[in-house]
């Protein structure tokens, strides 16, 4: 029976979430997509696994490493593709500020436009969360603008 190593959910960024190792389960990864990413342009490929628990695991290589986990949910949704969805955009929008957007490079599961709906949307959501924000000028805001300081906004939060 294929499950969890953990029950934790969310993508790893810090060694505070440990989805396990993955020398035993490697062939129960399906080949999901390859970008170019970080400023190396690196090539990285991604995998998901779906267990017999009901989650959806990503896992990546780069240079022929061995497969790493970086983000694990519980399933959300019917549909497969829905859940195949959700995993790179989460992985794609916790990243962004610290290597911007993926560049789609090969695919058996998303075409190239439906990578690019799914970048698109990020992008129109943060953008429209910036233009929330500027509507929400505090006083913060107005004090560093009084001193030159120019707060830029995130795209994260529609009051700051």
């Amino acid at each position: 029976m294929k499950t969890v190593y953990s029950t934790q959910e969310g993508v790893k960024m810090n060694s505070d979430l440990d989805f396990g190792p993955t020398q035993a389960i490697r062939n129960e990864f399906h080949y999901l997509i390859e970008t170019i990413e970080t400023i190396f342009d690196a090539e990285i490929k991604y995998y998901y696994r779906i267990t017999d628990d009901g989650y959806i695991l990503l896992a990546y290589t780069m240079f022929e490493d061995d497969l790493k986990i970086i983000a694990q949910y519980k399933l959300k949704y019917d549909a497969l593709k829905e859940n195949i969805f959700f995993i790179p955009r989460n992985r794609i929008e916790t990243n962004l500020p610290y290597i911007g957007f993926p560049k789609f490079q090969n695919t058996p599961v998303l075409t190239k436009k439906e990578f690019e709906d799914l970048t698109d949307a990020i992008l129109n959501e943060k953008t429209a969360i910036s233009e929330q924000a500027k509507q929400n000028i505090t006083l913060l805001i107005n004090f560093l603008e009084e001193r030159q300081l120019h707060p830029r906004l995130t795209g994260d939060n529609p009051f700051a």
